[in-house]
């Protein structure tokens, strides 16, 4: 029910006040306060939406009323309604946040609805020009979203335009020179560029839309889990890199303990590993180092995961990746400038798609860079 506060210790105006809000306000409930225990109690259960105080009190004053109550409740309204203020303390109760002063006489009662009524109103239409303001900032924030996302979708279309034109280009022209010219050496270098670029087109393809997989799946669900044992598949992944760290004089180490068998993605894993030593292999040197550890600790209690240990896989590769490229090392499309010494390109993808494998299987990764090497760290929850 709605709450009125009347604070008045002469029961005579009290009454008069008390029966002329009752007329209008049959509604309301209108709590009479008479001392500082009542007032107290009333302020600490705060049910009120307005406030009629007289000035002169035997326990208090008005101007004291007025402060306690819009301190702790700045939007309820107060009005004055008294026979003993003067006007430097309707002057001073104004600065003091007073809605309405009125002087205490026989024909004023009749003015004292109509103070409350203003007093409401006034409050609703400060609260409307509130949600009105809140439901233009929101609109405006919406707006602002919606354009962001607008132009990231433009961003991405462009980009992805962009690297789909380049091996179709490419193809073309080796297509057109490839009917012009008669040695055959030529033409088997061309034959060459046509099989690079059919080959990188299919990559950037597959990539595109297992990156969306991933994003879809990413908002879906969970990763899927099994148990099984990393030396399972590990073997088999790494021998299939020999060939190239061997054709570049590359050194791969393995520095990793038997595991027992683990309940997390594996085929998530797996692919990670892949794309962080192609991207290892990719970026370091002839003569140059790759190395991948891993370790398995136990979850600590405070940690807020129900996993019993956490896998720790790390790729670390002589290759010092630009601290103004680090911010941007897991975006799509983005290749770190002048850092490929074997001029072999790429989708700008693999790193994009390991963030998002480890982002679906709730993990962490962390790149670190300097002293000539670059480490990726990846964290990953087991059961």
């Amino acid at each position: 029910m709605p709450h009125f506060l009347l604070i008045d210790d002469n029961p005579g105006d009290r009454a008069l006040i008390l029966r002329r809000l009752q007329l209008e306000f049959p509604d309301y409930f209108i709590q009479e306060i008479t001392n500082q225990q009542e007032f107290d109690r009333a302020i600490e259960e705060g049910k009120f939406e307005l406030v009629i105080t007289d000035f002169m009190l035997r326990w208090s004053d008005g101007i004291t009323v007025l402060q306690i109550v819009k301190s702790l409740y700045p939007e309820c309204p107060v009005i004055m309604f008294t026979g003993s203020g003067t006007q430097e303390v309707a002057v001073e109760a104004m600065k003091a946040g007073l809605d309405d002063y009125l002087v205490k006489s026989s024909n004023h009662y009749v003015r004292i609805p109509v103070a409350v009524r203003s007093a409401l109103e006034a409050v609703k239409e400060r609260n409307r020009t509130q949600q009105l303001a809140t439901d233009y900032q929101t609109a405006q924030n919406q707006i602002l979203e919606l354009e962001r996302l607008s132009q990231l979708k433009d961003d991405f279309l462009n980009m992805v335009s962009h690297e789909l034109r380049i091996p179709i280009t490419n193809m073309k022209i080796a297509i057109r020179m490839l009917t012009r010219i008669p040695n055959e050496e030529q033409r088997q270098r061309y034959i060459k560029i046509l099989e690079t670029e059919c080959d990188r087109e299919a990559e950037l393809i597959n990539n595109l839309l297992d990156l969306q997989r991933l994003e879809a799946a990413t908002e879906n669900g969970d990763a899927t889990v099994e148990v099984a044992s990393i030396q399972e598949w590990l073997p088999g992944l790494l021998e299939g890199f020999q060939g190239r760290v061997q054709e570049r004089q590359q050194q791969l180490r393995v520095q990793m303990p038997n595991f027992p068998p683990l309940k997390l993605d594996h085929a998530g894993l797996k692919r990670i590993v892949a794309e962080l030593l192609n991207n290892a292999c990719k970026y370091t040197a002839s003569e140059g180092h790759i190395i991948l550890t891993g370790c398995l600790t136990p979850a600590k209690p405070d940690q807020p995961t129900a996993a019993s240990s956490i896998l720790t896989l790390a790729v670390r590769n002589q290759a010092e990746i630009p601290a103004a490229a680090l911010p941007h090392i897991f975006d799509k499309f983005y290749r770190a400038p002048k850092s490929d010494p074997w001029q072999q390109g790429g989708t700008g993808l693999g790193l994009t798609l390991v963030h998002q494998l480890v982002r679906r299987m709730k993990g962490t990764i962390a790149v670190h860079s300097q002293d000539g090497w670059t480490t990726f760290t990846v964290k990953l929850n087991s059961d």
